[in-house]
């Protein structure tokens, strides 16, 4: 039986199949940086805080922080970058409400029950008001935030220039929406981005913490490790690509 979504989705294995043959020590990372979320999460559901108070309702935000991370890391393994930050954007909105929850405990319940505190929440929860101040280059993550707003999440020009492709034809020009990264490039810069934009939310969620916990071994995150292993792909990649540069430093926040 021919079927075009069969054809679709044997593309996608195949692709995951050549992805993990090819970029090991990139799933290696990945699979580091879950590793060291999953860890903070069982801390914050074991330990108490300095003054006695717990802070496992951040524990369902790790989780979607998690989730998010690993279906968008596995839409880049499908050579669909395009779906991954889309994927991705709630693990980004939620390490900044973790911050805001940090910063004020009663901003939960503003978040909770926004219908009863609306102008409060327009204040702590939208624009500029989502930058914690608790939480580490929580600006840049809002401009993040903004950036795949503009970018991945409305059939915006910036969405559909993106998305497109004009092909001539002896009749004129034919026009298709591809399915997977035809771009090459740009999808090693997407994935070189994530991997450091997951790693660095996982660091900042710890030290976010430790005024709360004190410095304890489990909130010390490394992320110099990774960019040890992974800087020269980065940097081989900016001097073959120089416009790779404004990507990498935006959606990974690399500091180049």
């Amino acid at each position: 039986m021919e079927s075009e979504y069969l054809t679709y989705s044997s593309k996608l294995s195949y692709n995951r199949e050549a992805f993990l043959i090819n970029y090991r020590e990139e799933l290696a990372m990945f699979e580091e940086s879950n590793a060291l979320l999953h860890n903070l999460g069982l801390f914050i559901s074991k330990t108490r805080d300095i003054n006695g108070d717990s802070h496992v309702s951040l524990l369902f935000f790790i989780g979607i922080i998690e989730r998010q991370a690993r279906i968008a890391f596995d839409c880049i393994t499908r050579f669909q970058a395009f779906t991954a930050w889309i994927t991705f954007r709630p693990a980004l909105e939620s390490v900044l409400i973790i911050g805001k929850f940090i910063d004020n405990p009663h901003n939960s319940e503003i978040w909770m029950n926004r219908k009863e505190f609306r102008k409060e929440f327009r204040k702590e929860f939208t624009g500029k008001g989502l930058v914690p101040q608790s939480l580490p280059l929580a600006k840049e993550f809002r401009k993040l935030l903004t950036k795949i707003n503009d970018e991945f999440v409305h059939s915006n020009w910036n969405y559909l220039k993106k998305n497109y492709q004009q092909i001539p034809t002896d009749s004129g020009s034919v026009f298709i929406i591809p399915y997977i990264d035809e771009d090459f490039f740009e999808h090693r810069v997407f994935l070189y981005s994530f991997l450091h934009i997951y790693r660095l939310m996982i660091v900042s969620i710890g030290q976010a913490l430790e005024p709360k916990f004190g410095r304890k071994r489990e909130l010390q995150i490394d992320h110099k490790i990774m960019e040890e292993v992974l800087k020269p792909k980065v940097v081989k990649l900016v001097n073959r690509h120089p416009d790779s540069v404004n990507i990498l430093k935006i959606f990974g926040l690399w500091k180049l």
